[in-house]
């Protein structure tokens, strides 16, 4: 992993280094600032990135468990159209989630 801070430890330094570039990807002029953090290399600094650090704090990183994980989630926005200027909500839902630590979701709007 590209250290953020070169001192060869994850600290909380470098936690709050991840959670201030969540959302970066291939296309922000930031990203050859940040692309060395892309832990699972999708291009993006998303949850997944975030937990990994989060995990390596302290004297208990996170380790696999060898189980697969399970689980749905049900995505529900409060409405189906926008229009320019309305508010709206997404309601997420998880049933049966079982071995994960963290989720990404990414939602794009069409103009």
């Amino acid at each position: 992993m590209g250290e953020n801070i070169p001192n060869g430890a994850i600290d909380d330094e470098d936690l709050l280094f991840f959670a201030s570039y969540m959302g970066v990807d291939t296309t922000d002029t930031a990203w050859n600032q940040v692309s060395k953090v892309d832990i699972n290399y999708n291009g993006l600094i998303d949850a997944y990135d975030l937990m990994y650090v989060a995990g390596q704090l302290g004297k208990t990183p996170l380790i696999a468990t060898g189980r697969p994980i399970a689980g749905l989630l049900d995505i529900r926005p409060s409405k189906q159209q926008l229009k320019a200027g309305e508010e709206f909500f997404v309601e997420i839902i998880g049933v049966g989630l079982q071995d994960i630590n963290a989720f990404n979701l990414e939602l794009k709007l069409d103009p």
